[in-house]
């Protein structure tokens, strides 16, 4: 498994035990720091934000999906190995609901128990989605999938498609599609057939979704 792994991106150089500690550590924080922000954020009267915070709904835009995957992607394909990838990736998540919704029952006064668990579910499904996505930044055409399969996911969480309709549910949504595109980019070939592959994908299954049983 691991020969196969190599085959597919090549682990990068190792850092020491204290260089892996620091690092997941901030992440840690990372996440913490901004779950709290994203509450505070949430909790404050939107007329109280500056005029384009306002404007750009900023609010509820950190309370949906697309900027914490966005930024877990980043840690993903961006950390040394798979298991760096999982174990860093789980962490910022993990600090973010510490952050979130140790704000939300101590300074809120509530907890939303079953919205938090689609988020734990998310989290402890992290370290395996993480492995996964770093392994988009390898050459070959296994990465050129990955690749395709985290843009289709970006795609769908930007933009409502059907028949006979296109729509775009947040500008905030489309920044972190086009983010997310600049940090898988590889080669100008690379990205328009992982970008085309995509698109396509997202668009059958939103015009699909309707008449599936699940």
């Amino acid at each position: 498994m691991i020969e196969a792994i190599k085959r597919i991106r090549p682990a990068g150089e190792r850092l020491s035990a204290f260089q892996m500690i620091w690092h997941t550590a901030l992440l840690l924080a990372l996440g913490v720091a901004l779950g709290l922000l994203a509450k505070f954020l949430d909790e404050l009267p939107s007329n109280e934000l500056p005029f384009l915070l306002e404007r750009l709904d900023l609010a509820n835009f950190l309370s949906g999906f697309s900027f914490w995957v966005l930024l877990s992607v980043i840690i993903s394909v961006y950390s040394r190995s798979p298991l760096r990838a999982g174990i860093n990736a789980f962490c910022f998540l993990t600090g973010m609901l510490v952050g979130y919704y140790t704000y939300t029952a101590f300074i809120s006064g509530f907890f939303p128990r079953s919205y938090i668990m689609i988020w734990v579910i998310m989290t402890l499904f992290s370290p395996l989605l993480a492995a996964v996505c770093w392994l988009a930044k390898g050459p070959g055409v296994l990465s050129m999938v990955i690749t395709s399969g985290i843009l289709m996911v970006f795609f769908l969480m930007a933009f409502a498609v059907g028949f006979l309709y296109f729509d775009i549910f947040s500008m905030l949504d489309v920044l972190m599609w086009l983010i997310c595109i600049a940090v898988l980019y590889q080669s100008p070939k690379q990205i328009v057939i992982c970008i085309g592959a995509s698109s396509a994908a997202a668009v059958l299954i939103s015009v699909l979704r309707p008449y599936l049983p699940f």
